[in-house]
């Protein structure tokens, strides 16, 4: 709050240290029960209401962004609507340099019509806040090398920080009061505003070349793009081991199968977590890994080395192309557990055998694919087209992530209309959750053309209710201007 970019590059709750002090001088005038106009009658809110209202506000944001340090944003994140959209106690810094700008705006308002006594009370105050503050860092982070800057930095930002304090504090205490002095402690805080946060607008380069990628993603872009043409239409997607951010991806247009958050599914997760790599990569279609890796634990084709300050990152490719969907015969029920184990096993032969939940309708097979092919066309980040071709049928695995929400539609068979089930009553072209966390649905023999399309329900009455919602404010609204016709 009081010093800029001694903990990180960003100081989100950093407002100013004018506009700190015109905070706390509102504080010291809230208490006063004399000395000071607050504001004329004619506003809207009363003054000290309006400065209640940004004094809890900023000890709400505060709690709020200590996380699980504090308690509040776990019980805000668990019953409260809304918080459990969005990850990540931080935003609620806003809140915090949100009301001390309102707080500090209080203050300036305030501050001409107060008495001189209690200015220089707050003015004296204020400062010596400042200076403890200053100190105190100093003492027990800079000197234990717990700050993000070293010592000469911290000695000129300190230095910075009690000149600008000390102007600010002055202005503050001398009697009297004029536009000239207004003036210049708006010029006073919008200098140290600059001199805050200077360095991050002005960044050595253009726009263009900030969001240039990193040589290690521009050569994973390019490695994909290389093996774009594979047998089943889709490029083999990409294992990222902490080398770069994790939303590289979403700028770059290749699939991560670590996806673009900390955040998955729990069943998910559970193939990152002490789960064999080979296994996982070849259950999710991997077929490029960057890695602090110079060597894996089997046959690879290293296409790049980028040294880092303590070690280097290696970009692979696997020899195996990827299978993005792959048709087997035999289906075994299991629970969750024994699922985890079996596919973790490499005496399990995933081209050959599928596992899913026992309440499916076709939790037993056993029968033998030969000569299929499965060809798949991205047509949205939401749908995808499948083309199979089996003289047996079988069970179509598909390297997605199931959730409710996954369906097939307009299926034709060699041409025709889809049965709905074999002899034996089981469905065909189901979607089933398998291998603990993929698509899975059975089909018929011959070809089979189909869409995979993830509609869940709830974002169609989502859509309805806020139809519904708009309607309303359409109707209320009119009806308003109606009345009001009506009484002129």
């Amino acid at each position: 709050i009081a010093l800029p970019r001694v903990l990180t590059h960003f100081s989100p709750l950093y407002v100013g240290v004018p506009g700190l002090l015109l905070a706390l001088a509102a504080l010291a005038l809230l208490g006063a029960r004399s000395g000071v106009t607050l504001l004329p009658d004619a506003v809207l809110i009363p003054p000290r209401w309006g400065m209640a209202f940004f004094v809890a506000l900023a000890v709400f944001g505060l709690w709020v962004s200590l996380g699980a340090r504090g308690g509040l944003y776990g019980l805000l994140y668990t019953v409260a609507p809304g918080w459990g959209w969005f990850r990540g106690q931080e935003r609620a810094a806003f809140l915090v340099s949100f009301a001390l700008a309102g707080l500090a705006a209080y203050g300036a308002a305030m501050l001409p019509h107060a008495a001189h006594g209690l200015r220089r009370r707050a003015a004296l105050g204020g400062g010596a806040l400042l200076v403890g503050t200053v100190y105190a860092f100093g003492a027990l982070r800079q000197l234990v090398g717990a700050s993000a800057v070293d010592h000469g930095t911290y000695l000129l930002t300190a230095l910075v920080t009690l000149l600008v304090g000390m102007a600010t504090a002055l202005a503050i205490w001398l009697p009297g009061w004029s536009q000239r002095r207004a003036w210049l402690l708006a010029g006073l805080v919008f200098a140290n505003l600059v001199w805050a946060n200077a360095g991050v607008n002005l960044a050595p380069g253009t726009p263009v070349t900030r969001v240039q990628p990193l040589p290690e993603v521009a050569a994973v872009r390019e490695a994909v793009a290389q093996t774009g043409d594979v047998a089943q239409g889709l490029p083999g997607r990409v294992y990222n081991e902490y080398r770069v951010y994790e939303d590289y991806g979403m700028v770059s247009g290749v699939e991560d199968v670590w996806g673009s958050s900390p955040l998955r599914l729990q069943r998910y997760a559970l193939l990152f977590e002490q789960f064999p790599l080979d296994r996982m990569w070849r259950l999710l279609g991997v077929q490029t890994v960057l890695t602090w890796r110079a060597e894996l634990f089997g046959p690879s084709e290293r296409l790049g080395e980028f040294p880092q300050a303590t070690d280097t990152t290696w970009l692979h490719r696997l020899p195996e192309p990827p299978q993005r969907a792959w048709l087997v015969g035999r289906v075994e029920a299991q629970a969750d557990e024994d699922v985890l184990r079996a596919l973790a096993d490499h005496q399990v032969d995933l081209d050959r055998v599928a596992y899913v939940a026992a309440e499916w309708s076709y939790a037993t097979l056993e029968s033998e694919v030969h000569d299929a092919t499965v060809r798949l066309v991205r047509r949205a980040p939401d749908r995808l087209h499948v083309v199979t071709t089996t003289a047996q049928g079988g069970f179509l695995v598909v390297s997605e992530v199931w959730m409710p929400g996954w369906r097939v539609v307009g299926a034709t068979c060699d041409g025709a209309s889809c049965p709905t089930s074999d002899e034996a009553g089981r469905a065909y072209l189901e979607v089933a959750r398998a291998n603990l966390t993929l698509l899975g649905l059975r089909l018929p023999p011959g070809e089979v053309r189909f869409d995979l399309v993830y509609d869940p329900p709830s974002v169609r009455r989502g859509l309805w209710i806020s139809g519904a919602t708009l309607a309303m404010m359409g109707l209320v609204w009119g009806g308003a201007i109606g009345v009001r016709r009506l009484r002129r």
